[in-house]
């Protein structure tokens, strides 16, 4: 019975940031219309904060409150992976073709650095550096620089729609900060809630924590990113709804960085566990599998999903395999 009861706080969590994911990402839109900052601005920062925000919470939380590093670290990994495997969701509900054959190139820059962020993430699990500064080792610090460098790349190369039909003359800016501000309190207290319910499943049914945070916990953390990239596509949207995954990816991979400044009982490359090195690989693979497509734009599909979407989703059931099977 108990091992039952466990999950229903999860469940809980995943309902309240599902709905207050969708109606955030209906926030960001009305505020990019009535500032007038560019979408793919937006999409990149805004939302992508928006939308990670059960990864900021939920990883913090673990670090600072649970002491739990393999908690937060897999957390944010696994959000990663899961962002990616959503493509074969949205693939399935974009009918004309494969959806990365029409994506833009802008895609380039977030895949890109999310490749390189997760590649100084494996620098730090492999060599676990005690050198630091200011209570932060290195590798953090050097994640936290690539990440606003990318942010100002980001600024540079996005452009102000020619179009600016309005879409939500009668919304207030003032209203929709505050329903900002509500639905983002929902977000940040469910996360915590899934915290500590990813760790009381961890205890009762016996799983690592690596396994809980990269899968159970990431899938919960990751339901803004369904809720917007799928009403985004329903919008005719896709770019929209991909450059939402891919910068999600991005600021979650900078997260490492606070969760370290967090993480006290040392570093948090040092006390995490070497299972991540599996799940950072695969989520590398996965960027890379994404990024050959956005090139060669393939159009061959079996059972209505692109080639790519498949070689996505076999990639991510291997990783879990091999979690479960290495120590699970």
């Amino acid at each position: 019975m108990e091992s039952l009861v466990v999950w229903l706080p999860c469940l809980a969590a995943a309902t309240a940031i599902f709905y207050a994911g969708r109606q955030l990402s209906h926030c960001g839109d009305v505020i990019a219309e009535k500032t007038k900052v560019s979408r793919g601005w937006i999409g990149f920062i805004l939302l992508a904060l928006i939308t990670s925000l059960p990864e900021v919470s939920t990883s913090l939380s673990s670090a600072s409150l649970l002491q739990s590093p393999d908690l937060a670290i897999g957390n944010l990994v696994g959000s990663n992976i899961f962002n990616l495997l959503i493509i074969v969701l949205l693939d399935l509900l974009y009918s004309p073709s494969p959806i990365l054959t029409v994506a833009g190139e802008e895609h380039n820059l977030s895949l890109g650095l999310g490749i390189l962020l997760g590649s100084l993430t494996i620098l730090g699990l492999l060599t676990q550096p005690d050198i630091g500064f200011l209570g932060v080792n290195l590798v953090s610090w050097g994640i936290l620089i690539v990440y606003l460098i990318g942010v100002r790349l980001s600024f540079k190369n996005s452009k102000q729609p020619a179009d600016t039909t309005a879409k939500y003359p009668e919304a207030k800016l003032s209203h929709t900060y505050f329903k900002f501000i509500l639905f983002s309190v929902i977000i940040i207290g469910s996360g915590i809630m899934a915290a500590y319910s990813g760790r009381d499943i961890a205890r009762i049914t016996g799983l690592s924590y690596t396994l809980v945070g990269t899968f159970f916990l990431a899938i919960v953390t990751s339901l803004p990113e369904v809720a917007v990239a799928v009403g985004a596509l329903k919008l005719g949207e896709p770019d929209m709804a991909l450059g939402n995954l891919f910068g999600s990816n991005v600021f979650n991979l900078s997260l490492v960085f606070l969760v370290d400044v967090f993480y006290r009982a040392g570093g948090i490359f040092s006390g995490s566990s070497g299972e991540h090195i599996i799940t950072v690989v695969e989520f590398l693979i996965l960027s890379g599998i994404v990024l050959i497509s956005l090139s060669c734009k393939s159009r061959k599909q079996f059972l209505r999903l692109g080639v790519d979407s498949l070689c996505i989703l076999g990639v991510y059931l291997l990783g879990v395999f091999l979690l479960i099977m290495n120590k699970g």
